[in-house]
């Protein structure tokens, strides 16, 4: 059978004689070595001359290559290493004293094994070659030596015929099987081999036999299992495994190369090609290089047909061996398909009778080839299972069968169930669970398994390690506990088991059983709850003590779960894609604690051809997601049932490690915590991490906005650098915006601490910072730069103006002085107020009109996150307590907005020994009585108060008696500040005042004399004594005295406790208030409402905008409104 890809052509390498040959472990290059000095490194997909290394010495018998270096061992015994792009001789690897037949390098490319003539093969460390292992078992001398792909065993090929299988996993390697007649006797110098292959699973090995077939023997049991006959007709002189391990490819001296299937052991394909005595496949695509004893390379392209071709491209295959572990259990071989037709269909024989005509006559076997089909009319065909012939001869009515093979037999690609952390077993160990916590992980012991539990942090807790008769094939690891679950094979009920760690009292491990015939497909652990989704598509919950907490059916058949705190996430299969063979993933997200779901079913973001390999809570609560192709994705606005989507936070293919192209690596994600992506590095093409335990790396946040701008030629150094810095600052924007919505749906969703809500500011600011450096690059750039420049001017949340006076500083810096006039612009109308009715209506500006509310917890226009709880109540007490302030005196404050323990306290700072009053009674009839201290009372003084001015300050920069105090009760630290003086005195009032102390005096009897006389009204005009009335104050005087416009000028000062109301009163006499009107920390009542300085108290002064009442304007309306004017501090 012709095969479709061109026949290639032979391209000298090297003299006659032995010749070697290997791919670089990333398919990118193939070497060669031969029986000369030269040495070829040939480009894969590149017709052009090799790169020849001159350093070489004569007589290659053995090579092995890594990614950066290939290794050669020659006839005079010397095993030199190579640098793979210059070519250049590294360094002597190891020396032997007879010549090298054969060199291996293992998987992880950290080792190679020499074999030689001498009884001893040496296992060298590539990376330092003085760490040397020996194989001391052979009684003659080595011809092969070969790694089995997991890295657990070392086959090595003697020329008296035995076979010696040695193990790995301890520090020392191991003898650990002898086989004889495994392998035939050959001399050093016979082009025949005698290699053992390894499948690429693992658990088999082919070898050549001195009857030129081939034997599959299983890792389990070290026996036959299986045979490829009816091959060659000469000696077999080098054999070759797929990729996938679906196909093997053999060559002999019969002149040549077979190409056979793994499953059926069916030759496929016969190549012409002579002298053939190595070969080797493509890593990955579809070609084979092999070399002939003529020093001849040839390189293969579509070396399988198109017929074939879906062979070669099937994942991972099972070798054929009964049993096997992977044909049996793994989820990586894909099933026959039910609804084919059986390649080979037995006839079934009629039930007999006594004398029967087939028992008379003897069976038909063996007259299949009686009749002849000589003229293709079909009557030669075979019967089916009905026993009758089929009509494959007649034309075809519905179409080709080909294309009904699609809707007939094509059956969905659906993904196989997911346990985040853990990896398939590779040799007998296998990663039950990986993470920052530490890891879990089994050892296969054929009887029992082993189970071993380490943490990073042994100071909190000890390691430790059990005997496994259950078979765990899951775990989950945190801060609490471990959890394991195991699905017998023997019937047996699938078992759930919880390890905490420490508790207070004896610990106390759990284990519950699933009902028969239900297993596990994935588990989850928090902080709260375990969760289970099995086969049945059931969600189960537990509590950490066991306690099953809630089951129900998921929607999607389940592929695997994730849980933080009371949340969990279930990912299972739902329908088709947009191909029509891939089922799509569909996420839920839901509070189990509080039985609502946030997301339902919705469609997690996967691009075609895309698989999910990991699934993960981040430590802030965030639910994750890493893909086959490198992309880490976070789930945004998830807690709003609608809003979520997925944002990528990191591409790994895109970080600048990866750019050159020289390394190649990959990552395995373990977890997402202090914004950084944790995982491991993968190297040599491993798709999983293995023993011993990797150290972790971690990786910071990069948002693919775009490739990492390259430069232009027709640029200088400065113009590139300066939209590097632009690309790089815009990545960091876009970042940051990402972090920060997160993290107020954070604080939307709990009740935000102090320290949260100062770390939103600061992170506003961190956002805003960048884009004023973002401004700065505009700016160089030009002035044509000015609407970009102003339009990052407008994005800044800027609570306090302090980051558009920055951003008018680096425009007059870079001399834009349109741009300066326009920032400028944009800051007036940010603060300007056009109309404010009682602090309680909306604010009208250019733009739509904003609520009062807005503002109080982020951007007026981001109406996901809730507001504040406590922020809305204060709100709601400083608008009810605006317009009573001028009566406060006369008509106190209503009980709903005073705490139960309201304190007032009078004048603390000139006269500390007066009493303070505590509760809400006492409190509202104390108010009563304040005016005394300047000589004046409810009914006959002048106690109505103009409002100056209102202003919210920060708790310490104004006297606080409420702190000194120690009471602990406020929670806040909002200080409302109110300036006021009391009204003028009308003449009517003074002559009201001046009767009724004359009145006052008449009434007094004579006995009453060692009193003084009450002072006249005109006395008390002028000294401003009166003591009648400053005895109820305890004095013989007015405490204060009024001013020339006999108006007193004071302070109200409020603090408030959790529930925003009023929980301490003091009032301060303006002139001797220490001088705190003084400090510029402040920012008006209107300006805190609307939100437009929650962060503008910060310790250091800047001016600001301040609201002042204007003389004869500010009047009280009849509702209650006032008129404001703005003006600049």
């Amino acid at each position: 059978m012709a095969s479709e890809g061109i026949r290639p052509r032979g391209r000298p390498a090297h003299t006659p004689g032995s010749t070697v040959l290997a791919y670089t472990p990333n398919g990118r290059r193939v070497i060669t070595g031969g029986s000369n000095s030269a040495i070829r490194i040939y480009a894969v997909g590149q017709d052009g001359e090799p790169k020849t290394v001159d350093e070489g010495v004569d007589g290659h018998l053995g090579i092995g290559a890594t990614n950066n270096s290939f290794i050669m061992g020659a006839e005079d015994g010397t095993v030199w290493q190579y640098e793979l792009d210059s070519g250049r001789m590294e360094k002597l690897l190891v020396r032997c004293a007879l010549p090298v037949r054969d060199i291996a390098v293992s998987n992880d490319e950290e080792w190679a094994a020499v074999a030689s003539d001498e009884l001893t093969v040496k296992i060298v460390n590539i990376e330092d070659m003085t760490k040397v292992k020996y194989l001391r078992e052979q009684a003659k001398g080595a011809k092969h030596v070969t790694f089995d792909p997991n890295g657990r065993h070392i086959a090595v090929s003697c020329t008296d015929g035995l076979l010696y299988i040695y193990s790995l996993i301890a520090e020392e390697p191991e003898l650990v099987k002898k086989l004889d007649g495994v392998i035939r006797r050959l001399e050093p110098e016979d082009e025949a081999t005698s290699r053992v292959v390894w499948h690429p699973d693992g658990t088999a090995f082919a070898s050549a036999e001195a009857t030129r077939d081939i034997s599959i023997y299983s890792t389990g049991e070290w026996k036959k299992e299986k045979t490829f006959t009816g091959g060659h007709n000469g000696d077999i002189t080098a054999m070759s495994w797929s990729p996938n391990g679906a196909l093997l490819a053999t060559a002999g001296s019969d002149g040549q190369i077979l190409l056979w299937e793994t499953k059926t052991q069916k030759i496929l394909q016969k190549y012409d090609f002579a002298n053939v005595i190595n070969l080797s496949w493509h890593p990955s695509i579809n070609s084979l290089s092999f070399t002939s004893s003529d020093g001849e390379l040839f390189i293969y392209d579509g070396f399988v047909s198109s017929e074939h071709l879906p062979l070669l491209q099937k994942p991972l295959q099972a070798a054929p061996i009964f049993p096997g572990p992977l044909t049996e259990m793994s989820d990586n071989v894909r099933r026959p398909l039910t609804s084919r037709p059986k390649e080979s269909v037995e006839q079934g024989r009629r039930a007999g009778t006594p004398d029967s005509l087939d028992e008379l006559l003897g069976s038909d076997q063996g007259m299949e080839d009686f009749v002849e089909d000589d003229d293709g009319a079909g009557y030669a065909e075979g019967v089916n299972a009905f026993g009758k012939r089929p009509n494959g001869h007649l034309d075809n009515i519905d179409g080709h069968a080909e294309k009904r093979l699609l809707t007939s037999f094509a059956k969905p690609k659906v993904h196989p169930p997911l346990q985040p952390g853990s990896t398939p077993w590779r040799g007998n160990r296998r990663y039950l669970c990986l993470n920052l916590t530490g890891a879990a992980w089994t050892v296969d012991q054929e009887t029992h398994n082993t189970v071993t539990v380490e943490f990073y942090d042994r100071e909190l807790h000890r390691d430790f390690h059990f005997t496994d008769p259950y078979i765990y094939d899951r775990a989950c690891l945190n801060e609490n506990g471990t959890l394991f679950s195991n699905n017998p094979s023997d019937g047996s009920p699938a078992t759930i088991f919880y390890r905490p760690h420490e508790t207070w009292t004896t610990r106390a491990d759990w284990r519950t059983q699933l009902p028969q015939g239900e297993f596990i497909r994935a588990l989850a652990l928090s902080d709260s709850y375990i969760v289970a989704v099995t086969t049945k598509d059931y969600v189960r919950v537990y509590t950490l003590f066991g306690t099953p907490f809630k089951v129900y059916r998921q929607k999607s058949p389940a592929v695997t779960c994730a849980a933080w705190r009371d949340y969990i996430m279930t990912i299972g299969n739902g329908p088709l894609g947009s191909d029509g063979r891939s089922a799509t993933l569909r996420y839920t997200v839901e509070n189990v604690k509080r039985d609502e779901v946030c997301q339902n079913e919705d469609v997690v973001a996967l691009p075609a051809g895309t698989e999910l390999q990991s699934v993960f809570f981040s430590d802030a609560g965030d639910p994750c997601i890493y893909d086959s192709e490198g992309v880490l994705l976070v789930l945004q606005h998830w807690r709003i049932q609608g809003q979520a989507r997925w944002v990528p936070l990191l591409d790994t293919k895109q970080m600048e490690r990866l750019a050159s192209g020289r390394k190649e690596e990959t990552y395995w994600p373990v977890a997402v915590a202090q914004e950084k992506f944790h995982c491991i590095i993968l190297k040599g093409g491993d798709q999983y991490p293995y023993f011993p335990r990797p150290l972790l790396t971690e990786f910071d946040f990069r948002i693919p906005i775009s490739d990492t701008p390259g430069k232009d030629p027709r640029e200088d150094e400065e113009s590139s650098a300066t939209r590097s810095e632009g690309a790089r600052f815009e990545e960091s924007f876009v970042r940051g915006n990402i972090l920060l919505s997160l993290f107020q749906d954070l604080l939307g969703s709990t009740n935000a601490t102090a320290s949260q809500r100062a770390e939103l500011a600061r992170r506003e600011v961190e956002l805003d910072k960048v884009l004023l450096q973002l401004l700065a690059v505009e700016c160089r750039e030009g002035e044509e730069r000015g609407m970009k420049a102003l339009e990052l001017v407008r994005m800044m949340k800027d609570r306090n103006g302090k980051m558009v006076e920055a951003a008018v500083k680096v425009a007059e810096r870079y001399g834009r002085g349109v741009l300066e006039d326009k920032i400028r612009d944009v800051a007036e109308r940010r603060f300007e107020v056009v109309e404010l009715t009682g602090f309680a209506g909306t604010l009208t500006r250019p733009g739509p009109r904003l609520s009062i509310t807005d503002g109080l917890n982020g951007d007026p226009e981001d109406k996901r996150k809730p507001p504040d709880e406590r922020i809305l109540k204060l709100g709601k007490t400083l608008r009810t307590i605006s317009p009573l302030l001028p009566t406060l005196l006369i008509n106190p404050l209503p009980p709903k907005i005073l705490s139960p323990s309201v304190t007032l306290h009078l004048f603390p700072s000139t006269h500390p020994h007066l009493p303070n009053v505590k509760g809400r009674t006492l409190y509202r009839a104390a108010l009563w009585t304040v005016p005394v201290a300047w000589s004046s009372l409810p009914l006959v003084g002048n106690v109505k108060l103009q409002i100056l001015s209102e202003r919210i300050v920060r708790a310490g920069t104004v006297l606080d008696p409420e702190n000194s105090n120690g009471d602990s009760t406020d929670c806040g630290d909002e200080r409302l500040v109110v300036r006021w003086r009391t009204e003028p005195r009308s003449d009517d009032h003074h002559q009201q005042q001046q009767s009724s102390d004359l009145s006052a005096s008449s009434n007094t009897p004579p006995t009453s004399q060692p009193h003084p006389a009450a002072p006249s009204a005109e006395t008390h005009s002028k000294n401003g004594i009166n003591k009648g009335l400053s005895v109820l104050l305890g004095g013989d005087a007015p405490i204060f005295k009024l001013s020339k416009e006999e108006q007193f000028t004071g302070l109200f000062i409020f603090s408030f406790d959790e529930e925003g109301r009023v929980l301490s009163h003091t009032i301060e006499h303006a002139d001797d208030a220490r001088g705190w009107d003084r400090t510029p920390k402040f920012v008006t009542l209107t300006d805190w409402l609307i939100g437009k300085a929650r962060g503008s108290l910060d310790p250091a002064a800047q001016p600001g905008f301040a609201m002042q009442g204007c003389g004869s304007e500010f009047e009280m309306g009849a509702r209650g409104s006032r008129s404001y004017s703005w003006n600049r501090r």
